[in-house]
């Protein structure tokens, strides 16, 4: 189930969070800018996985997650 309007506005930038990403699994990222359905984050441990290799993100580099794709957060 993705997360209601109430939990992507308790999101914000320079936070770190595990996430749980309905498409790219679950890591830890720290984020840099939300943008409405957007959200920029830099990968702090774990791997985005994704279905092409030249996709996956690792630990120092940044992406860019649909929100409504997150199943679920926790900031730590």
């Amino acid at each position: 189930m993705a997360m209601t309007k109430k939990e992507q506005a308790e999101m914000g930038p320079g936070k770190t969070y595990k996430i749980n990403h309905a498409r790219k699994g679950r890591f830890t990222v720290k984020t840099i800018e939300i943008d409405g359905e957007w959200i920029i984050v830099e990968i702090v441990s774990g791997v985005a996985n994704a279905m092409m290799e030249y996709n996956v993100a690792k630990s120092g580099e940044q992406i860019t997650l649909r929100i409504s794709h997150i199943l679920s957060f926790e900031e730590v």
